[in-house]
């Protein structure tokens, strides 16, 4: 892209012609002035790393609340939150937002979920009544 030398250019219309947000473009920027040219290439991710991510200690406490969930499940994660930081159920203090994160990874973050995952875990019962339809047939007479 070639930009015309003999006008000045406000960083947020270079931003623009670069089809780029201006926070991308400041980005940029910075890591020009920092590392040169070599600052503009793409950086390669480490894989597998999620800085945000609870670790691993802490969601199996989480989880490890859900055998309580199973008796209360309109707990939502600010309950949960709070029971964790009891004394008896070890004392952990974790933030209602990332418990919501670990329950929604696990596919429990509704109650209509945390519902259905309580009737998957009780064995199926076998049924005990038979209907049956008899308006359903049509019979011919004669």
């Amino acid at each position: 892209m070639k930009l015309d030398q003999r006008k000045v250019y406000t960083r947020r219309e270079i931003a623009a012609k670069c089809q780029m947000s201006h926070t991308t473009f400041y980005k940029f920027l910075e890591r020009y002035k920092e590392q040169g040219e070599n600052g503009l290439h793409d950086k390669e991710r480490v894989p597998g790393i999620r800085p945000n991510q609870t670790p691993p200690d802490i969601e199996e406490a989480i989880l490890a609340i859900l055998a309580f969930v199973q008796e209360h499940p309109a707990y939502g994660p600010k309950r949960i939150s709070a029971e964790l930081r009891k004394s008896e159920n070890g004392g952990i203090k974790i933030g209602e937002t990332a418990v919501y994160g670990v329950l929604r990874r696990n596919g429990l973050n509704t109650r209509r979920e945390r519902l259905k995952w309580i009737d998957s875990l009780q064995p199926p019962q076998e049924k005990t009544a038979w209907e049956l339809d008899k308006g359903a047939s049509q019979h011919r007479q004669g």
